[in-house]
Order: structure tokens, then sequence, then C-alpha cells
């Protein structure tokens, strides 16, 4: 439960920061947000919670978390290459950047819904 604490509280901080530098245009800026606190510790939650779920025994749990963690490391991924296409200012890159954050989004709810109820 630690890590799907960290992994809200540091959504939660790091969302707003992340939409500005997006309205913003301000591309390379954005692309070290990815990488740097609040958003780094959404990531480090996301990649430790299958390694507690399996040692809660919750091999399924696990499994799919980690199957969860695999898509939203590649949304992050996709993030961050839109961003310096954008910045490189490759047509319909800006509008491919929002959209990819919306995607990113979703796969942070993904992997929270794959997580059983009994350990949120």
């Amino acid at each position: 439960q630690a890590y799907l604490q960290i992994l809200q509280e540091s959504r939660r901080a790091s969302w707003p920061i992340i939409a500005q530098k997006i309205s913003a245009g301000d591309w390379i800026a954005l692309s070290q947000v990815l990488v740097q606190p609040p958003f780094d510790d959404v990531r480090q939650a996301c990649f430790y919670i299958p390694w507690a779920l399996l040692q809660s025994d919750d091999f399924t749990a696990a499994v799919a978390a980690r199957k969860a963690f695999v898509d939203f490391i590649d949304h992050v991924h996709a993030l961050a290459t839109i961003a310096l296409k954008a910045d490189d200012e490759v047509p319909g890159a800006a509008v491919q950047v929002q959209q990819s954050f919306l995607l990113l989004n979703a796969s942070v709810d993904a992997y929270l819904s794959a997580v059983p109820k009994k350990y949120r």
C-alpha cells in the first residue's frame, strides 16, 4: 500500500507539471520532467508494486501488474520521444504530445486497475 500511496501522491504532483509543459510547448523541459521527481516517483512505484505483490504470494496479481507496468513504460517512452519530435518542429507532433499524455494517463489508470482491490 505504501507504493500505491507514493504512486497516487506523485501522480497528483506531477500531472499539473506535465500539463503546464505541454501547454507552454516546452518540449525539452517536458522530456526532462519525465525522468525527475515527482514523475520519477510514479515510475519507481509502478516498478516496485509487482514485486510487492509477488512477496505477498499473489503471482496472478504480480503478473498483471508487471504487464501493466510494461504498457505504462511504453507510454512514458512514447511521450518523451514525441516531445523531442515536437521540439524539432515535426508537423503534427504537438498534437501527438497531447494525445500521448492522455494515453499515458490512461495507462496509469489501467495499472491501478490491475492491482487487486484488497491491496489498495
